[in-house]
């Protein structure tokens, strides 16, 4: 059997940005952290009394501070786990639902940003690394 990694169809990237999230038609709501988010999904943390069902819908809105995170308005339930530390506090794997074309560019442009700066952080790490061991001898 494959890795998870295997079956992911886009890269995701770590976040830390609280979006506010309404179940459709349950009168379920509240804040989350989104942990990760790619063009097809986000990871997200939620309060909730209890685990939410698989195919749930969600509708997604940045938090207030956060409007520049482009994420799109809907999203459905693939999984969630209780998380163990956190009592009343649950890991949600959600699929974004039809995101509009322009969503889903500037989602990609923002991964592949994100990307770049890693790229490019861990590069400036490297050469001061060589250039710190090169003159110590």
């Amino acid at each position: 059997m494959g890795s998870e990694e295997e079956y992911r169809r886009h890269t995701r990237i770590r976040e830390e940005v609280t979006i506010s999230w309404r179940v459709e038609g349950a009168g379920r709501y509240g804040e989350g952290l989104v942990r990760d988010i790619s063009v097809s999904g986000v990871l997200l943390e939620v309060s909730s009394e209890s685990q939410l069902a698989k195919g749930t819908v969600f509708s997604l809105k940045a938090a207030a501070g956060q409007e520049d995170l482009v994420i799109p308005d809907k999203a459905k339930l693939v999984w969630s786990k209780a998380m163990k530390m956190e009592k009343g506090k649950y890991l949600c794997g959600l699929e974004f639902i039809e995101p509009s074309d322009s969503i889903v560019v500037k989602m990609t442009q923002h991964v592949e940003n994100w990307l770049a700066r890693m790229a490019e952080a861990a590069n400036v790490n490297i050469l001061d690394n060589y250039f710190r061991d090169r003159n110590r001898r």
